[in-house]
């Protein structure tokens, strides 16, 4: 009698990693006589969507359907979810699904096989939802619906959400506020909140809350964001794009309540899964392999790409000193020749003693005028990249106690420029050059009294439009090196501003009770952001992995950042760049195969 107990293993040839069962639930019933081909889970211009089959043999208590038959029973954008089903305790037999996939049916593929079902996510429901009007709360509380207004955040840089939330019809978000004066500017988790608290019905999607919506968007601003007529979906990929992010849409598991929600995410900051193949020589475990096929295509790189924003042109306010345009010959002591009511040839005239400017082409700088060299800008644009050339008057950016811009502050001195005041008669402002016309049917006797005695001087406090645009560039690599350089030019002109009152404005350092804050903008800081974000969105794929699994693997999310074994080989070579990330952009979960195929691209990331 020993001590010794000898245990016995039998001997198998079989994975011990069984098929998927995956069964599909038509409005919350079973419906055992389809079954799945595929699930596609993908970001943005994809999105998710699966793939069916009608199978009577796997219906063996139910008759046979024809195709008129399923339409009859599974119409059009009928829900439809897929659960993957599981032992709840071994070795009871109760069993448990988890839902892998959740959506509506949008089209019947019919052949003389057979008939297939395509079902599509939420997705598909957001594009055929248009963007039209806007919902205001105006300044008595009431929510009013403008159908035929356009859908423009923050129009023409000016704010124009309400400065709170807004609940209504068991919704809370921002509204459009109906003052300017009192609302806030939107930003990018406010404009899709409201996209889709407004137009996606009650129960349909979970939406996530605006702090939620903030800590992954942060406060980047939209500006002249107009979304009229765009699709749901459209709209909000128009604002994630700005913000850097994508979306995608996820199944729930809940009994009652959305079938589905709304998840945004960020490309690169997403959890960490690993994709493993051990090295040549080793025996091969399911367990330390989760690879079994693989290939890629490599992109043009090594290279940077520097994507380089344009704002709109810089517009910069100072006090403008003008000169006089006529030709010195055409001066007479006769005061009616320089009217239109008493002159019948006053067009020859018409300049005379009422044309003055600012001479920034050198039009008046050489004989018979004389007027001296041509304005020099660098003291006000700061900068000698301009061109002299013609250009015109805007409206000045400083503003009265109201909020209200000066407009065109013009001013005359009787004495040469010893004194100044504001010229209190009817001028017109040139619109081919920089320069003001006296409009008047006769000149005042003070105005013509000094032109008479060459002491009449004009000065105007206005804005000019610069040669130079606001502009800011960000770069995935080196620059100035040996490795090529593509450009990637990024134009928003009507987003992101550059206004200043420079210190030749006689307002740039005025402080009183009638001098408001001026109209400034500098928008340096956003456009930026809006560029890095736009370069980390849309950064150029290093390469392109094609992966299938083994088997069917429930576990890849798209977003999902690959990272690999350091036991294993390093498929994806980022070992050798530390600063590209592998993330997964496409999943499809492949039921004839019982395979997982995988997309994943590999980018540099700033």
């Amino acid at each position: 009698m020993t001590n010794r107990v000898d245990f016995y293993q039998g001997h198998t040839s079989k994975l011990t990693i069984p098929a998927g069962a995956a069964v599909v639930f038509v409005e919350g019933g079973l419906c055992p006589y389809l079954e799945v081909l595929e699930i596609v889970q993908a970001g943005s211009s994809e999105y998710g969507s699966a793939r069916l089959r009608y199978n009577p043999a796997a219906d063996s208590g139910g008759q046979i359907l024809s195709v008129e038959d399923i339409e009859r029973e599974i119409g059009i954008d009928t829900p439809v979810s897929i659960k993957w089903i599981h032992n709840n305790l071994y070795p009871a037999a109760g069993a448990e699904g988890i839902v892998i996939f959740a959506g509506q049916v949008e089209r019947f593929d019919k052949t003389l096989e057979g008939v297939e079902i395509i079902v599509r996510d939420y997705s598909a429901t957001l594009e055929r939802i248009t963007v039209v009007g806007r919902r205001v709360q105006d300044i008595n509380g009431r929510v009013v619906c403008l159908d035929v207004t356009g859908t423009i955040f923050n129009e023409a840089g000016q704010p124009n959400a309400t400065n709170e939330l807004i609940e209504y019809e068991g919704k809370l978000t921002r509204l459009f506020a109906a003052d300017s004066r009192d609302a806030k500017p939107w930003d990018c988790a406010d404009v899709i909140r409201y996209l889709l608290c407004e137009y996606v019905p009650t129960g349909q999607l979970i939406i996530p809350d605006e702090s939620r919506l903030r800590a992954i968007m942060q406060t980047q601003s939209v500006r002249n964001l107009d979304v009229t007529g765009l699709s749901i979906l459209e709209a909000t990929e128009r604002v994630g794009e700005q913000a850097g992010i994508e979306f995608k849409f996820v199944p729930t598991s809940e009994e009652s309540g959305p079938r589905q929600a709304i998840v945004f995410y960020k490309k690169g900051a997403g959890r960490q899964v690993e994709l493993n193949l051990q090295k040549a020589g080793q025996q091969i475990s399911v367990s330390k392999t989760n690879v079994i096929k693989a290939s890629s295509r490599g992109g043009f790189w090594p290279a940077t790409h520097r994507y380089i924003g344009l704002g709109d042109y810089k517009v910069f306010e100072a006090t403008f000193y003008l000169v006089e345009t006529w030709r010195p010959e055409q001066e007479s002591v006769d005061y009616d020749l320089y009217s239109p009511s008493t002159n019948p040839n006053f067009v020859e005239v018409k300049n005379v003693f009422r044309r003055f400017a600012l001479n920034e082409a050198g039009d008046y700088s050489d004989q018979p005028y004389e007027q001296g060299p041509a304005y020099d800008f660098l003291r006000i644009f700061g900068t000698d990249k301009y061109v002299h050339r013609r250009r015109r008057f805007w409206p000045a950016l400083s503003r009265d106690a109201e909020g209200k811009s000066l407009g065109y502050f013009l001013e005359v001195s009787y004495d040469e420029g010893e004194h100044w005041r504001l010229y209190m008669h009817a001028f017109d402002i040139l619109l081919d050059e920089c320069g003001i016309w006296l409009a008047s049917d006769r000149l005042d006797i003070n105005t013509w009294v000094a032109a008479i005695k060459s002491v009449l001087k004009f000065r105007i406090t206005a804005s000019v439009v610069s040669d130079q645009r606001l502009t800011c560039s960000s770069a995935d690599g080196p620059v100035g090196s040996t490795v090529p350089v593509v450009n990637r030019i990024i134009s928003l002109p009507n987003r992101f501003k550059f206004r200043k009152v420079t210190g030749k404005s006689q307002f740039s350092s005025v402080v009183n009770d009638s001098i408001g804050s001026p109209d400034e903008a500098d928008d340096s800081t956003a456009l930026y952001q809006f560029i890095r974000q736009r370069a980390q969105a849309k950064a150029t794929a290093i390469e392109t992995f094609d992966i299938q699994t083994p088997h069917l693997a429930l576990g890849f999310e798209v977003g999902d950042v690959v990272k690999t074994n350091p036991d294993d080989r390093d498929i994806f070579s980022t070992g050798s760049d530390n600063r590209s990330t592998s993330v997964i952009e496409k999943v499809r979960m492949n039921f004839e195969k019982q395979a997982t195929e995988l997309r994943v691209v590999r980018r540099r990331m700033l």
